[in-house]
């Protein structure tokens, strides 16, 4: 296991291991994570949101092969190429397989970046652009790892009951008379009722991510130790990232323009909450 466990002299700080944090505890303050997160964006708003659009334009692909995919599967089946509309959901399947598999291989390692250029910054206290590329060198390999078994964790919980919805929709396709509209809500509330683990899961694993960046190449390693953390203040850490995700939904409502500002507040929140539990500042912070 590789462990940040250094003192610089110049600013004072001191990064603590896992061990340490897990041996000893940490305190977790709101406000002061809101205050270090505004600091993050008052300081590196314009060079993150360079970055998130490069990030966007990598998104650009996924996107067209998706798009096309669901239209070429509408025109299919409406002109009768495909007999069995299960063909048309297998067909989307795959497809979304695929771009799910790009996403993962080239756009989640570019939104990484985020947090290594973040510790650099305000960390060490020195950071360049390339910095936000920088998940593609040695951690690359296991940060794709890590993702897989995260996106598993969270989404597996709602495999069954969205197949179940495809299931009923697939047969009130077929025969609409056969089955009352009532039949279809069992499926839906198994799929909220799925949704519950599966926020459990997202908040509990958000930490794995700079754990495995900054002090462990284990991947199981860095979701233990997240799940290890995180649990501990749970509702505090929920709403930190609600609060981030409203503030990123009010972006998507402002025409989609303000999303490229306010999606970078859920990677702060969590480098936000990565500080506080380990970074130990012996002076003043500065951001200078």
């Amino acid at each position: 296991m590789e462990i940040i466990d250094r003192i610089s002299p110049a600013q004072g700080v001191h990064v603590r291991s896992i061990n340490e944090v897990l041996r000893d505890g940490y305190r977790f303050e709101f406000g002061e994570a809101f205050s270090r997160i505004f600091a993050y964006f008052a300081d590196a708003w314009a060079l993150c949101l360079a970055h998130v659009l490069i990030t966007a334009v990598a998104y650009v692909p996924g996107s067209v092969v998706a798009s096309l995919a669901m239209f070429g599967s509408a025109r299919a089946n409406d002109s009768g190429i495909f007999q069995d509309p299960i063909q048309v959901v297998t067909v989307m399947l795959y497809v979304y397989g695929l771009v799910g598999l790009y996403l993962l291989l080239v756009v989640w390692p570019m939104r990484a970046g985020q947090w290594v250029y973040f510790k650099r910054r305000f960390i060490e206290g020195a950071a360049d652009f390339s910095a936000f590329f920088a998940v593609f060198g040695r951690k690359y390999l296991p940060f794709v790892a890590l993702s897989f078994l995260v996106m598993l964790l969270i989404f597996v919980w709602t495999i069954v009951p969205a197949s179940l919805y495809i299931e009923s929709f697939l047969y009130s396709i077929d025969s609409p008379s056969a089955r009352p509209p009532s039949a279809m809500l069992q499926p839906i509330l198994l799929m909220l009722l799925g949704y519950i683990p599966t926020l459990f899961f997202a908040v509990s694993l958000s930490l794995s991510f700079p754990l495995l960046l900054f002090h462990t190449n284990s991947p199981i390693e860095a979701i233990t130790a997240s799940m290890r953390l995180m649990w501990r203040k749970w509702f505090l850490f929920f709403g930190l990232f609600l609060i981030m995700y409203v503030l990123a939904m009010a972006g998507i409502i402002a025409f989609c323009v303000g999303v490229l500002v306010t999606n970078l507040f859920l990677p702060m929140a969590t480098f936000a909450i990565y500080e506080q539990l380990f970074v130990v500042r012996a002076a003043p912070e500065t951001f200078s």
